[in-house]
């Protein structure tokens, strides 16, 4: 018998290890889960641990079959090491979560398995498996129907991380703590089977793990573990009401003025939405908006870094988002919220994505600044006929596409169902998660109507660049090292945080190390002139002598060309900027933008103004004074362009157009200084390169309560369509904060392609 045994344990020490290396060779094949990292590290203390508490629960269990367990798990990641090494794509947080997750979850589910054959002889596994069904499920399904939060900490699969938009990952301090809690629970189970004795020893032991168990579960919101909305609005500190909203805004990133204009601006959009959907909203019914200053704040208190998002499966309707996403992503995330109203009782959404992302796209067409989503279907020849379209609206079929393809081809198709049917067919979708039980005889109809709208549809040689651009870019199941955290990514993210804290110092140095990992980056080198630029001393020509010494090692990009030009410009070489400029004017196709630009830069003395007044340190009201002085009675159009750049650079610098005042220079009586420098704007001709600027300071004027006349805006023959949208939401606002209604039917005006014909010339 003995010589039986050490046969069996022989031969298992050549066909586990075999076997788990084949095992982890068959995950190769699969995208994410390929990578030492994350991923595979929850794979494997899910399965590590079934089949722990699967062994550990069997009568003729032993202890040391928990080694073999850990040694097969982890033997089945040298494939994916290799994979990794190969690649570059190892990553030290990778390494951290497979010692953090899979050992753990293994140990704790063989603890339970034993405690549950101890305890009851006869019916241990099926308790056993019971029990760790219940860690692993209701450990996530809790904490996700109680917090407003995407991360999970779980004694199974350890840790996850948040959106799955969120491709870069690493390995947070807080899990470590979580590991203690889980240790605490191995503990426990361990020294169940030993309480039958009378040591007392064990016994005190055993009464301190579970005290300690418990301290552990009430430090959870402490401890970032699980982040609560009381915990969520203690961290942000600041709290403004309106008539539908409450925001809890971070107090360190925001201006009182500029939480007043969100907060209208939150106001505006519910009215317009809520109108547009026929929702009867309970007057005793608030909405939380939660206002993060930045990323790591986000990241922290919910687990989104990337994303806005909206829980729509929270009892109490809410939103979070970044301070500096608020005005791509509001409109949005709010039709969530209001389709809560009309959505599934579990989830207060449908269950089919395609209709719950088409919904938000097609009634938020402002929210892009390059391309509107029946632009982009057009662009990429996504016509999709009707058997397509009802696999994009099935319950997976907007995860079976890319995502960029996903969100405009139900977006613009959503439009249409809105502008043709009663909004009632389509609530009625939504709700049951079916598109066919309310569209299903008009299907075919709905199809031909969307193609024929398509048709009519223009898009540029420019336009379909960037289109193509969109759409190509890799999604996280594409990409080469998903969820690795590189050093790229590190001072890309050091940029963005130290911007928003306003330090350009630290700022300056992350751009730095970020271009010396990506030297290709085109927008790291257009921020890296423009701080060169906005920092330097006057006097002290020492920060364009930089710019231009670097300029051999700047790929070739027209915004950087824009901006070495401009450098020229500011220390006196001119005719080298004119030169470059001429031969950019010869290249054939350019860009609408980019020639707009180039126009505007089309007389010496007007650039070299132009250049004081785009690289001010600090916008200053005292120095575009001194640009206006030195103008000829007869220029009133540059007066007018200098006037849109120095706004246009004030609104790039401020997530929006007010709450600025308290940091500029100049002008006390502000508000009437604004009235006439807005004045004599609108009074010049329309100039195309400032779609923008013109919208924020049509947002401007209506949230100080200034008249303006804005009808040769919509004279203008250059706007693209989504600079028409944005525009066209702008005027809306508008009218809404200075007369306290709304400039026509908002369905007609929402989905409308044109502009309408309603709105004031």
């Amino acid at each position: 018998m003995e010589l039986f045994k050490k046969t069996i344990i022989r031969k298992r020490t050549v066909w586990l290890p075999a076997l788990s290396i084949l095992a982890g060779c068959l995950l190769l094949a699969f995208p994410l889960i390929r990578s030492f990292h994350l991923d595979s590290a929850i794979i494997g203390g899910v399965l590590g641990g079934s089949i722990a508490v699967w062994l550990g629960s069997g009568r003729n269990a032993r202890d040391r079959n928990v080694l073999w367990i850990i040694s097969a798990v982890y033997l089945a990641a040298i494939p994916l090491i290799i994979r990794d090494l190969a690649t570059g794509c190892i990553d030290a947080d990778g390494l951290a979560f497979w010692i953090f997750i899979p050992s753990f979850s293994i140990f704790f589910g063989y603890g339970l398995g034993r405690a549950g054959r101890y305890l009851f002889p006869v019916s241990g596994r099926i308790v056993s498996v019971t029990l760790f069904l219940m860690f692993l499920i209701l450990g996530a399904v809790v904490p996700f129907f109680l917090f407003p939060q995407l991360f999970f900490y779980n004694h199974i699969f350890g840790y996850w991380p948040g959106a799955i938009y969120d491709e870069s990952v690493t390995f947070p301090g807080r899990l470590i703590l979580f590991r203690i809690i889980s240790l605490t629970w191995i503990g426990i189970f361990w020294m169940i089977p030993h309480l039958k004795g009378s040591d007392r020893v064990i016994k005190g032991i055993f009464g301190l793990l579970l005290i300690s168990l418990i301290i552990s579960y009430t430090m959870m919101p402490q401890n970032n573990l699980v982040s609560p909305e009381t915990s969520i609005r203690k961290s942000l500190g600041g709290h403004h009401q309106s008539e539908h909203f409450d925001l809890y805004y971070s107090e360190n990133h925001f201006e009182k003025k500029e939480i007043a204009f969100v907060s209208r601006l939150h106001e505006f959009h519910f009215s317009e939405l809520k109108d547009t959907l026929s929702v009867l909203w309970p007057a005793n019914k608030r909405i939380s908006s939660y206002l993060y200053g930045n990323e790591r704040q986000m990241q922290r208190n919910t687990g989104a870094r990337g994303v806005s998002f909206v829980p729509v499966w929270q009892r109490t309707p809410q939103l979070h988002m970044r301070k500096e996403s608020v005005d791509q992503t509001l409109r949005h995330e709010l039709v969530h919220v209001l389709a809560r109203e009309f959505g599934n009782r579990t989830l207060n959404a449908s269950w089919i994505i395609g209709l719950v992302e088409g919904l938000a796209v097609a009634l938020a067409p402002a929210t892009s600044t390059r391309l509107t989503s029946d632009q982009l279907v057009v662009a990429n020849d996504a016509f999709l006929d009707k058997e397509q379209i009802n696999r994009l609206f099935s319950m997976t079929g907007f995860y079976r596409e890319q995502s960029s393809v996903a969100y405009s081809v139900s977006g613009s198709f959503t439009a249409v169902l809105l502008e043709k049917y009663p909004v009632d067919w389509f609530k009625e979708a939504y709700g049951a998660s079916s598109l066919e039980l309310a569209y299903g005889d008009v299907m075919d109809e709905a199809v031909r109507a969307w193609h024929e709208k398509l048709e009519q549809v223009s898009v540029d040689p420019d336009e379909k660049e960037l289109a193509k651009a969109i759409f190509s870019i890799p999604s996280i199941f594409e990409a080469s090292c998903p969820r690795v955290y590189s050093g790229f990514d590190k001072h890309r993210d050091g940029w963005r945080l130290s911007m928003s804290e306003k330090d350009t110092a630290t700022a300056m140095h992350h751009l730095e190390k970020a271009l010396y990992y990506e030297s290709d980056w085109n927008r790291g080198w257009t921020e890296w002139i423009r701080l060169k630029l906005e920092t330097r001393n006057q006097d002290d020509e020492s920060s364009i002598a930089d710019i231009l010494r670097k300029e051999k090692e700047m790929p070739e990009h027209a915004a950087i060309s824009l901006l070495l030009t401009d450098a020229r410009v500011l220390s006196g070489k001119k005719d080298d900027a004119f030169e470059i400029r001429e031969k950019a004017m010869q290249v054939e196709d350019l860009p609408l933008r980019v020639r707009n630009a180039w126009d505007l830069r089309g007389d010496g003395i007007f650039w070299k103004k132009l250049a004081e007044i785009l690289y001010m340190e600090h916008p200053d009201f005292e120095i575009l004074d001194g640009v206006l002085s030195r103008l000829g009675p007869r220029e009133s159009i540059a007066e007018a362009d200098l006037i849109l750049a120095f706004f246009s650079e004030l609104f790039r610098r401020h997530s929006f157009p007010s709450g600025w005042e308290n940091h500029i220079a100049g002008e006390d009586n502000q508000t009437e200084y604004f009235k006439a420098l807005i004045s004599k704007v609108f009074r010049s001709p329309v100039n195309p390169h400032f779609s923008e600027t013109y919208r924020n300071m049509i947002y401007l004027a209506g949230e100080k309560g200034i008249q303006i006349s804005y009808g040769e805006l919509f004279q203008a023959h250059d706007w693209r369509p989504v600079q028409k949208k944005r525009l066209q939401e702008a005027v809306r606002f508008y009218e809404f904060s200075t007369t306290g209604r709304q400039t026509s039917d908002a369905s007609e005006t929402l989905l409308d392609t044109p502009f309408s014909s309603s709105l004031p010339e």
